[in-house]
């Protein structure tokens, strides 16, 4: 069956070093001071902060992803992640990630991968490019557009996440090689040795989770599901928990126990074609979010969507309008910023019709 699953199928499964990587301009200078230590890049995991480690020209194993929607450039990071780092396993709570958990921290993905790198079994946790911004952005080249939010966010902003994730990592042996988590936890000190650790609650918890892990399927286009939207007929791992606590169980159904034999015909098959298709359907929703026009807040992603597939199949933004309850005047607005061309009666994306 070609679905995700649980992160805590990965618990038990590795137990060494892991190097965590995040974006700081301070990585070039912290990669040359494990080489010069001794650093053994070989023979350990390598967890990256979205993209950021291929940029230090190392090869992630997994990538921690922590946002459904780049926040700058406003399209869908697992087809961007996936593009980048094909063979690396992506880290999220989202429904596409390889391995999900329900949100661990509400911290950046750097921060977070610090869990995710115990959940693997590190012993010790050895961190890069952590600065929590305070010398600047990234060390590689930002294509963004817009201003990083996080560069506005001061010391107190950061200290309260690593508080809490401090607790959450007590027995996991933190070794960062400079920045502000040195406060926190001792440098990295290439003499330093680590004998075996026990399994943390985090761990304890994640395997219980995975014990009894389940299936969702969404029944409905646009399920919204931990601040993502969900393509319908999408299959993807949850807790038991969390399929207890599914608010919308009009539009998720518990699959789990689903014949695998007798299922539809082709129904896994088409999974990466709806995924595709999502995509391509956020990076459109994202060209109306970036333009300078904009669009109200009340008007939410799965609206955008709806009104974008009912242009494509040819109804009139009046129709639209009078539907979602805005002004034709807005929907053309929007279609226009979209890239759908109704001026022929039949939408029209990329030059292909798409209504024959």
């Amino acid at each position: 069956m070609s679905v995700n699953q649980l992160a805590g199928n990965l618990v038990g499964q590795y137990s060494g070093h892991v190097l965590m990587v995040g974006g700081a301009p301070s990585v070039p200078e912290e990669l040359e001071t494990l080489r010069a230590g001794g650093f053994d890049f070989d023979c350990c995991l390598i967890v990256s902060a979205n993209e950021h480690a291929i940029h230090a020209g190392l090869k992630p194993h997994y990538a921690c992803v922590n946002d459904d929607i780049h926040s700058t450039l406003q399209i869908h990071q697992e087809p961007r992640m996936r593009a980048l780092m094909p063979t690396t396993k992506l880290l999220s709570r989202h429904w596409w990630a390889d391995y999900r958990t329900p949100q661990l921290l509400a911290c950046n993905s750097g921060l977070k991968g610090l869990l995710y790198s115990a959940l693997l079994g590190a012993n010790p946790v050895v961190v890069i490019g952590i600065q929590h911004y305070s010398n600047g952005l990234y060390f590689h080249p930002d294509n963004s557009r817009k201003k990083n939010p996080n560069l506005d966010r001061g010391a107190a902003y950061f200290a309260k996440q690593t508080t809490k994730l401090k607790q959450m990592l007590q027995g996991v042996p933190v070794r960062p090689v400079s920045g502000p988590l040195t406060q926190l936890w001792p440098k990295w000190d290439p003499a330093e040795k680590f004998l075996p650790r026990q399994l943390t609650e985090l761990e304890l918890k994640a395997q219980d989770d995975a014990a009894t892990q389940r299936y969702a399927c969404t029944i409905a286009p646009a399920v919204a599901f931990e601040s993502a939207l969900v393509p319908e007929r999408m299959l993807f791992a949850v807790t038991e928990r969390e399929m207890r606590n599914i608010a919308n169980k009009d539009t998720i159904v518990d699959a789990t126990g689903w014949d695998w034999n007798n299922v539809e015909a082709g129904f896994l098959d088409t999974q990466a074609e709806r995924r595709a298709e999502h995509a391509r359907l956020i990076k459109m929703i994202g060209k109306i979010r970036a333009s300078r026009r904009g669009v109200r807040r009340g008007v939410a992603d799965a609206d955008l969507m709806r009104l974008i597939k009912w242009l494509e199949a040819g109804d009139s933004p009046a129709t639209v309008g009078k539907r979602i309850g805005l002004p034709p005047e807005q929907i053309r607005a929007m279609a226009s910023m979209a890239g759908v061309d109704i001026t022929s009666g039949a939408a029209v994306v990329s030059g292909l019709s798409t209504v024959g």
